[in-house]
């Protein structure tokens, strides 16, 4: 558990967090980018929960 923890954790999840695909394009491209794209996404998000949340609840009720 130790040798897996200390050696794929931090070598794995870092360079993937440090150098995920989707943030050096954004930085690469324009800094403004992500300002404008993460109001979407969450806007996004909260609508599709919203929406599984409306018919969660009209097939329950």
């Amino acid at each position: 558990m130790d040798v897996h923890g200390d050696d794929q954790l931090p070598f794995g999840l870092r360079p993937g967090i440090n150098h995920n695909p989707m943030q050096p394009s954004f930085r690469d491209g324009t800094s403004s980018t992500p300002r404008r794209l993460r109001p979407i996404l969450m806007s996004i998000l909260v609508g599709l929960v919203a929406i599984v949340g409306l018919v969660a609840y009209g097939v329950l009720a």
